[in-house]
């Protein structure tokens, strides 16, 4: 029964100090117990991945009524990655930071669309001394700086076709190669995607490669976080609470709301 299972886990808790063969374990209890209870299977990321009360309150920085945020909080310490869909503005970012968890390395960014590709190349796998002109020193990258964190790589869509396959590598094998390196290195962080583009533009090898998204609607179809987003965004209530606001006013979704508060801070004036 559940009772039994929950003891057998513990129990491999306390006889396996290797992580990796502690989880193979823990998997083939879970496994055993899914197929004999198929109408009550235990969830295996609630057993490797609890999650702390301050990963928690990151979460609550993403103010928020209508969307249920249970389904990314399941996943936070998972090592799979995630792609997070939406419109700028609507708190993927955010998202991405909470879904950081506990993780101990750095979390670290990067936008896809605000860098050449050779440019990105660099930033993300790093390069070697003289890998290329101008290179006067080597740059580790992303990759190797975040190890036990997070990368987070905004605007995915906006990555060359070669760089997805580059991408590819680093999800299937955790590893890579910095530019003008002959030899591979190895990586352990988790990678968040965002896009506010059309995934239908990235190579469907990399889409399928990615077992969880998450989307965030636009601030226009939820009105109704309005008030609590201010509360965190303008504490000392200076803009006013009773104000109604309309869809057309949220073109930028939460960045409309700060130049609101922004604004009436300074002319007294009101989104029209």
């Amino acid at each position: 029964d559940k009772k039994q299972l929950l003891t057998d886990l513990k129990t491999v808790d306390e006889t396996f100090s290797d992580k990796a063969m502690a989880r193979i374990a823990k998997v083939s209890y879970i496994e055993h117990y899914n197929k004999q209870n198929p109408n009550d299977k235990y969830i295996q990321n609630d057993v490797f991945y609890p999650i702390s009360k301050t990963a928690k309150e990151r979460f609550n920085k993403f103010a928020t009524r209508t969307i249920n945020l249970d389904p990314i909080k399941r996943i936070t310490n998972f090592h799979e990655p995630v792609l997070l869909r939406g419109a700028t503005g609507t708190g993927k970012e955010l998202l991405a930071q909470a879904l950081h968890g506990d993780r101990t390395g750095k979390f670290v960014t990067v936008n896809c669309a605000a860098m050449t590709e050779t440019l990105l190349d660099s930033e993300l796998f790093g390069h070697i001394k003289g890998a290329f002109t101008g290179a006067d020193s080597t740059n580790i990258g992303l990759f190797a700086t975040a190890k036990d964190g997070t990368v987070f790589i905004d605007e995915l869509c906006a990555a060359s076709k070669h760089m997805q396959t580059k991408l590819l590598r680093v999800i299937e094998y955790g590893t890579f190669r910095s530019v003008g390196n002959n030899t591979e290195s190895r990586t352990n962080c988790r990678i968040v995607f965002a896009t506010s583009g059309d995934i239908n533009t990235l190579l469907p090898d990399l889409v399928g490669r990615i077992p969880f998204d998450f989307t965030i609607p636009p601030l226009a179809e939820r009105l109704d976080d309005i008030p609590e987003i201010l509360d965190a965004i303008n504490p000392d209530g200076t803009f006013p609470r009773d104000f109604v606001w309309k869809a057309h006013m949220l073109p930028y979704n939460v960045r409309s709301l700060k130049r609101a508060v922004l604004r009436h801070l300074f002319y007294e004036e009101l989104p029209a």
